[in-house]
């Protein structure tokens, strides 16, 4: 979609420069229509980008695949902490003991990216994007 709405608005912006003073008005309205979809299309956009970026972390390295959750949380807080403080928002991370994760680091760190990548974009109110690492027993289906 973004491409074909590129080549329309360059099109529309090619021909104002030959259309008579009396069609600003139109030209006005129709570029006014042609930024309407924009903040769809981009928002269409980064849910395929983060459609796409799950996909690739649903191919982990095997069902041997484990990390510690709580130290993966710290070290993305620390990542992301900053960022934060410049968006105004507060980040807590409460971590205490190991807690084990059927992924990988990377794949772990990745996934929560984009949630706080998320939270920090589009969290109204900026004060809080928590992230905590909680064991919690669950039984796991043999493949």
């Amino acid at each position: 979609m973004r491409n074909p709405m590129a080549a329309l608005r360059l099109r529309v912006d090619a021909l104002h420069t030959h259309l008579p003073a009396a069609a600003d008005r139109t030209y006005t309205g129709v570029t006014a229509e042609l930024d309407r979809p924009e903040p769809p299309l981009d928002d269409m956009l980064a849910l395929a980008g983060a459609e796409h970026r799950a996909g690739e972390l649903a191919v982990s390295d095997g069902a041997d695949a484990r990390c510690d959750a709580a130290e993966v949380a710290l070290t993305q807080h620390q990542r992301w902490e900053p960022l934060a403080r410049r968006a105004g928002a507060r980040l807590t991370t409460e971590a205490g003991a190991p807690v084990a994760a059927a992924c990988t680091d990377d794949e772990l760190a990745r996934i929560t990216d984009i949630l706080r990548d998320n939270a920090l974009k589009h969290c109204r109110w900026r004060t809080c994007c928590p992230g905590s690492a909680e064991a919690t027993p669950r039984p796991v289906a043999a493949h």
